[in-house]
């Protein structure tokens, strides 16, 4: 719907333009932001596997990240949209880190990637549309003989 209505371009993780919030403040704009109008329903930036809610301000306090590698890039930039990470749980902790709506690629042992579901995985949704259930050391590309998800629009599946 989102790349319907912006030629074919993925929204942005975050850019510093002021916009309206779902709980009637003004402040930078975050994918939550972009796409509220769509979905128009706080519940849904909800995880249920989770006891945080998410109060429809800029807090960063979100259990879900959007990642930060494909904000603004067509569709068409994706070449492995099936592997490509754009969506899925994260647990920063907004206390620590107002980038809990953001997702990073990284090989350090607090990923941020919870394991807060059924085999201590997490859930990604892929450029494509589909989602899927990995567990951290997959979905960062660390780790034994795991085929890590790509997190790039050029398919590039490490930093």
């Amino acid at each position: 719907m989102y790349t319907d209505d912006n030629e074919e371009n993925l929204v942005w993780h975050y850019i510093n333009v002021p916009m309206l919030w779902p709980a009637g403040t003004t402040s930078a704009s975050m994918w939550m932001s972009f796409t509220y109008s769509y979905v128009n329903s706080q519940p849904v930036y909800n995880c249920p596997s989770h006891s945080y809610k998410w109060n429809g301000r800029y807090t960063g306090g979100i259990r879900y990240g959007y990642s930060r590698y494909l904000g603004g890039n067509s569709l068409a930039e994706v070449t492995y949209p099936s592997e490509t990470y754009l969506l899925g749980d994260s647990d920063y902790n907004a206390g620590e880190s107002a980038l809990s709506y953001v997702a990073y690629w990284s090989v350090s042992p607090r990923t941020f990637f919870p394991g807060r579901h059924s085999g201590n995985s997490g859930n990604v949704a892929f450029v494509d549309g589909h989602v899927s259930s990995h567990k951290a050391p997959q979905a960062q590309g660390v780790g034994g003989n795991v085929k890590p998800v790509r997190w790039y629009y050029g398919g590039v599946t490490a930093h």
